[in-house]
């Protein structure tokens, strides 16, 4: 704004450091509510992350150059997902963007790793009401389960990431969040 930009058509956000991106990111947001933002991330991880702080859409050099290919079949992405720094992070995000506290934030991280366990960064409806079906705690009926399962095909449309989770899970109905709750037990 202090350049005199007052409603732009996009916004790309493309620094080296990944810091500086969810930093310009988050600033821009809160500056432009309305403007698509486009940033870059070298993980899927640091992605999830600047979705969470406001990009529209995130440009991940490991999926698009093939020179990171190798970084990503020797488990970069493992890594990354397992630095604490990193976790504490996405936590902060995720727990800002779908309304939750860090520690409800956390929790239900560990559910959604349980059931991507691919890595992936994304859940589909069907893994979801696959989990629905391996609870089997506190379900009465066959009735309950196609109840739950109901609900999921109808409020889950694609498939979710970290934080479309979080907010699909805060939405749930009791049934439905003790079921994931259930099922993913450690």
């Amino acid at each position: 704004r202090s350049s005199g930009i007052t409603n732009p058509s996009a916004i790309y956000v493309s620094y080296q450091d990944h810091g500086n991106v969810l930093s310009a990111t988050s600033r821009l947001r809160n500056a432009f509510d309305k403007a698509p933002i486009f940033a870059r991330s070298q993980t899927r991880f640091e992605a999830q992350v600047l979705k969470a702080a406001g990009a529209t859409e995130v440009v991940v050099e490991a999926d698009e150059l093939p020179r990171s290919a190798v970084a990503l079949l020797i488990g970069d992405w493992e890594r990354s997902t397992s630095l604490p720094l990193s976790r504490q992070i996405l936590q902060k995000e995720v727990a800002k963007a779908s309304g939750l506290t860090l520690q409800q934030a956390e929790e239900i991280l560990k559910w959604f790793e349980c059931i991507d366990q691919e890595g992936t960064g994304l859940v589909d409806p069907s893994k979801l009401t696959g989990v629905i079906r391996r609870s089997n705690s506190g379900v009465l009926s066959d009735e309950e389960i196609d109840s739950m399962e109901q609900w999921i095909n109808d409020f889950v449309k694609k498939p979710l990431d970290y934080i479309g989770f979080c907010k699909m899970y805060k939405k749930a109905p009791g049934s439905v969040q003790q079921a994931f709750t259930d099922a993913c037990i450690f």
